[in-house]
């Protein structure tokens, strides 16, 4: 009996550590300021940077960040990859839709 519950607390203790890495990877930024803040570091704040991405068109944000994470679209300082190579297609749509927005 004792060791029955001593292995039902280890399997609580499993589960509830497999939730909480299932809660980091399935949902990674709380909020789009996660997302966006390092891009106001070189695109500015205030949209008086360049090139800004306030109101840009989300579609040509989209595929701007797409080609930067693909190799595709060349950053001479290579900056932008390392931004967004580790963004997946939903953060970008995120990011795109908070920019042409604004």
């Amino acid at each position: 009996m004792f060791i029955v519950v001593k292995q039902r607390g280890l399997n609580m203790k499993i589960l509830l550590l497999i939730f909480i890495i299932l809660s980091f990877t399935i949902s990674a930024y709380s909020d789009i300021t996660d997302l966006t803040i390092e891009c106001g570091y070189c695109h500015g704040y205030d949209n008086n940077a360049a090139p800004p991405l306030y109101g840009l068109e989300e579609d040509y944000l989209i595929e701007q960040l797409e080609a930067f994470r693909s190799g595709e679209r060349i950053d001479p300082n290579e900056i932008m990859p390392m931004f967004v190579e580790e963004l997946n297609d939903k953060e970008i749509k995120d990011i795109a839709e908070y920019f042409s927005t604004q």
